[in-house]
């Protein structure tokens, strides 16, 4: 409401607005906008009816034009989106690449912990004969 008033303060109440429509601009209109309009009428309406409003084609080339020019758009980035990952894939370094051991990737092994992931898979001494024998 403040906003109001102040608009009003400093424009006045529409006493000095320098916007004003012509004299029966409105009452015309549509007969002026309809003179401009072209004269022959498209192939497609054949309607019986004389009196209804002419139908307009667009042109339909603007449109293929843009989706054309989005789905190469959509496609470039894509392509850009595989290249660059596989550019990224390719310099990652290999894990077999350093063959020198570091003391974090030195482990020992217990008895204990072959015990548990035996049993964590339930592996029995059966099994591993099976295995080691090929049956």
């Amino acid at each position: 409401m403040n906003e109001e008033l102040e608009i009003k303060k400093r424009l006045g109440n529409g006493v000095n607005n320098p916007f004003r429509v012509p004299e029966n601009y409105f009452e015309d209109f549509t007969a002026r906008m309809m003179s401009r309009l072209p004269a022959e009428e498209s192939e497609t309406s054949n309607d019986a009816d004389s009196n209804s409003t002419p139908v307009i084609e667009m042109n339909n080339q603007k449109r293929r034009g843009k989706w054309l020019s989005w789905i190469t758009a959509v496609a470039a980035v894509m392509v850009g989106v595989v290249i660059g990952l596989h550019i990224v894939d390719n310099n990652q370094p290999s894990p077999t690449a350093n063959s020198t051991p570091t003391y974090a990737s030195v482990q020992t092994t217990s008895e204990e912990d072959y015990d548990d992931i035996a049993e964590y898979a339930m592996i029995d001494a059966g099994d591993v004969y099976a295995y080691l024998s090929g049956f």
